[in-house]
């Protein structure tokens, strides 16, 4: 026990200063000075700003309409039914004078006053703030926003809040015409106007696109063609504390997008789910929509990463977001196992369930402490495991006793549950072989953040541990995502832990019949063992037995042997004696 708990002292060491070292190069390359606006956006909101049919908008300069031209728009006018936004503008006071004479004699026109299928609105167009003219126009009812370059956002902003209340507020956009083929500028006014929308102007709800370059150039047409859909979202500004549920994004109204309005001149943004790469983004305001594929259900980790141009910080938050989606996984591979009835019950006299615990088995075992307390020798391990055989004792596996635990099922006369920790390569080189040819099953609990991954040690990988799940003799568990000390974490990030590895083991190796959790170094408070039964956990191992005191086996502590490598098959038969007669 005092060399267990010795080398655990020692890993804990060791791996905070690993989490020392990583954090200080982090350090250097980030900044958290301040919080990043960064907008979630989980459900359409229906009808908001619409994409009008420009056939529903008469757009002209005035001086297109001299006063021998005044009948033939009024034939034109007389021809429409339905809405029609009659929108003529000047570009100077003039003109705008101009517009008003206009406007007045056609709103008097008798031959206009008898149209009932037509409802004509006299849409009026500001130069800027000074222009006031609408004022003395008491049939204007409609106020336009004409916006061909980022610069006239200005304007917007000041009609929106004047006069929003007032006024009906369109908005006509010629930024492609202004632009003309420099379409990397006119998408990045497009994307800021546009996405400014829901926040800055709200007054807004119909838009008209009128531009004269005839087909638009692709680029221009795929952002228009997704412009009404994303001005549906309903978005929110996140805060750093809060936790934020997204429910199935195949269902209707549902999405899962991300934004940052930011005015700090950024190179791009990069977004990552639970670790994995997400998608960069590189026009403000820096969206993505997240693939659904990406999410497990439960606590995600969304990491937002800002470059700054010009700097070689990165700018880093986080967000957490509680996806309620079902996932599909495929069923997990068919276990070899006994069905034991009901009325067959072990023939222990105390009710602790012996729970053996390896960490490596390898060939050679080096003769120092730490290495004889965490390792056992292929040769010991294959001896051991023939001599409980051999002395009536039969490996189960963790659905049997919870479903024991349960009172739904019985056990063997002997039962006894062998479980390894970490997911050391060695478990599937050595150990898996030996346990195979004795058709005994066995538990691997895996931090699922370095399954396949080779760091200071090796770790089997996925492909690996789904051979040995078909074998129906080897369950892989979780020892949390990123093996980190569970006593320390608040709900979420405990639930993060939780959720993340048993999400990576049932996207590669199907869904979980039991899910058992190993708590890394044991360490665990009672608030963390209520928290991880809420996220589904059926069965917890939480510290190893007492030689002298065990304590019944019950779900949710369960306590395990520690074998090393010094530990005799004799003795560690001797062992399990004492601990259940």
């Amino acid at each position: 026990m005092r060399k267990c708990r010795k080398v655990q002292v020692i890993k804990s060491l060791l791996f905070a200063v690993f989490l020392m070292t990583i954090t200080s190069v982090y350090a250097s390359e980030t900044r958290q000075n301040k919080e990043l606006p960064i907008y979630i956006g989980r459900e359409k909101k229906g009808a908001g700003v619409k994409i009008e049919q420009v056939e529903k908008q008469i757009w002209a300069h005035v001086a297109d309409y001299q006063e021998e031209d005044l009948q033939a728009l009024i034939e034109e006018l007389k021809g429409r039914s339905g809405e029609v936004y009659l929108s003529l503008y000047g570009k100077n006071l003039e003109e705008q004078q101009q517009v008003q004479a206009i406007y007045s004699l056609l709103f008097n026109h008798e031959e206009l006053k008898a149209l009932t299928d037509l409802k004509l609105h006299f849409v009026y167009t500001p130069l800027d703030e000074k222009d006031l003219l609408f004022k003395e126009m008491p049939f204007i009812k409609v106020l336009n926003m004409h916006v061909d370059q980022e610069e006239d956002q200005k304007l917007m902003k000041y009609l929106n809040d004047q006069y929003g209340q007032q006024y009906e507020l369109i908005l006509t956009d010629e930024l492609a015409t202004h632009y003309g083929q420099d379409v990397a500028k006119g998408l990045d006014a497009a994307y800021k106007i546009y996405y400014d929308l829901p926040f800055e102007y709200k007054h807004i709800d119909k838009i008209f696109r009128q531009s004269k370059l005839g087909k638009l150039p692709v680029k221009y047409s795929d952002f228009y063609a997704g412009l009404e859909e994303m001005l549906q979202v309903n978005d929110e500004l996140v805060k750093k504390e809060n936790l934020y549920e997204v429910k199935k994004l195949s269902e209707p109204n549902q999405t899962l997008r991300f934004t940052v309005r930011t005015k700090e001149p950024v190179d791009y943004i990069e977004y990552k789910v639970n670790d994995a790469a997400a998608g960069q983004s590189f026009r403000y305001p820096y969206p993505i929509t997240l693939d659904e594929e990406l999410l497990h259900k439960g606590i995600n980790e969304v990491k937002v990463v800002m470059k700054l141009k010009g700097k070689e910080q990165y700018h880093v938050q986080n967000v957490s977001i509680d996806y309620k989606g079902e996932i599909g996984y495929q069923e997990r591979a068919a276990r070899k196992e006994a069905v034991y009835p009901i009325s067959q019950k072990p023939v222990y006299k105390k009710g602790y369930i012996p729970t053996l615990m390896y960490h490596k088995i390898k060939d050679q075992v080096e003769n120092t402490e730490d290495d004889q307390s965490m390792s056992v020798s292929t040769a010991n391990f294959e001896a051991q495991l023939k001599a409980l055989l051999e002395a009536g004792y039969t490996p189960i596996n963790f659905k049997q006793l919870k479903d024991y635990l349960e009172g739904t099922t019985g056990l063997p006369k002997r039962p006894i549950l062998i479980t390894a920790d970490e997911g050391y390569l060695c478990n599937y080189t050595k150990a898996y072989p030996i346990l195979k040819k004795y058709n005994a099953q066995a538990t691997f609990f895996v931090t699922s953040l370095y399954v396949g991954v080779t760091n200071e040690h090796e770790h089997f990988t996925w492909e690996q541990a789904k051979e040995m799940e078909a074998s129906g003799l080897i369950d892989i568990q979780s020892h949390t995502h990123g093996h980190t000390l569970m006593n320390e974490l608040d709900k979420t990030d405990v639930s993060y832990e939780i959720q993340k590895s048993f999400g990576d083991i049932e996207k590669y190796l199907g869904k979980r019949d039991v899910k058992v959790l190993a708590y890394p170094q044991f360490l665990h408070t009672s608030k963390v063992k209520e928290w991880a039964s809420e996220c589904g956990v059926d069965l917890q191992v939480t510290n190893l037995v007492s030689k002298y005191r065990p304590v019944a086996t019950q779900k949710l502590d369960i306590k395990r042997i520690h074998v090393s490598n010094d530990l005799s098959p004799q003795n560690l038969l001797n062992q399990i004696k004492r601990l259940t007669q």
